[in-house]
């Protein structure tokens, strides 16, 4: 199969746990750029947190970011889908009834609650890299009494949870109250709310359909269960070997962990024995 697009996820695959990208990495991501590879970032963060971590790369490529809520390169945004400012009100109406902490973000801006980071160190460091890199932050103390006075209409909301007994049942419940959004578990204690239909997996068939490629010309290589539907769908799906094995379950390759730059080791495997895509379209192989 000649594959035609890389698409990568953020944390725990590209990044390690420290959230560092490693020397292998770089070099991988530049040995398929260098056989006219079309590589992208699917993730969860922020446009403007995913840039930097594309600039670090040298991908210039369409970034697919807030769970495939913002499509774009720089200024070019091929695609935005906001979730309405009276429903997101509602929504945190609901939410802080619980003990969790809470973040609204759209294309610049985010609004968080104040106090404590989530628990764990890839918690702590999504949270702040994630806001670090917007252009505006309000800390408040009470989201919904920011919202009363100051509407918004964001890509996404963030909650993490004190207590994960909780998660699952506020995810049924704001399921079954709200039937134009989308609720992602992307993590034990974490939920993460889109608008309908907005998803990695369909932010990934937009792009790939503006690209004109099809899905058995496509790898995915990611780690998280909300990358399941991507590793199920594309023609080469890869989970990391530090997966959990319901995520390595829906993939048909598993590679090597981060401490064995599965990455690097699953990118030189599949792209080793293709040739580059330009030498291809000269012979008339590929139009």
């Amino acid at each position: 199969m000649l594959y035609r697009l890389l698409a990568l996820t953020i944390d725990q695959t590209i990044l390690t746990p420290s959230g560092k990208i490693t020397k292998e990495t770089r070099e991988a991501i530049q040995y398929a750029k260098s056989k006219g590879i079309h590589v992208t970032l699917v993730t969860g963060r922020s446009y403007a947190a995913a840039r930097r971590v594309a600039k670090s790369l040298q991908i210039e490529e369409e970034l697919i970011t807030q769970h495939g809520a913002y499509i774009g390169r720089e200024s070019d945004i091929s695609y935005i889908r906001k979730l309405e400012e009276e429903m997101t009100f509602d929504i945190v109406t609901f939410l802080q009834n619980f003990n969790i902490q809470l973040r609204l973000a759209d294309e610049k801006n985010a609004v968080m609650t104040k106090g404590k980071l989530p628990e764990s160190i890839l918690g702590k460091t999504v949270w702040q890299n994630d806001s670090r890199f917007m252009s505006g932050n309000q800390y408040v103390q009470n989201v919904g009494d920011y919202l009363a006075e100051n509407r918004m209409s964001p890509c996404k909301i963030d909650a993490v949870f004190e207590q994960e007994r909780e998660v699952a049942d506020v995810k049924s419940a704001l399921e079954g109250m709200f039937n134009e959004i989308h609720v992602i578990r992307s993590a034990p204690k974490r939920l993460e709310i889109v608008a309908q239909h907005v998803s990695k997996l369909n932010g990934l068939i937009r792009l790939s359909d503006k690209l004109g490629f099809k899905r058995e010309q496509i790898v995915v290589i990611g780690s998280g269960l909300d990358d399941i539907p991507m590793l199920q769908w594309a023609g080469q799906g890869v989970a990391m070997g530090h997966a959990s094995n319901e995520v390595k379950a829906s993939a048909n390759w598993i590679t090597r962990s981060h401490q064995q730059n599965g990455v690097s080791y699953v990118v030189m495997e599949v792209f080793r024995k293709q040739q580059p895509i330009e030498f291809l379209e000269r012979i008339n192989i590929i139009q």
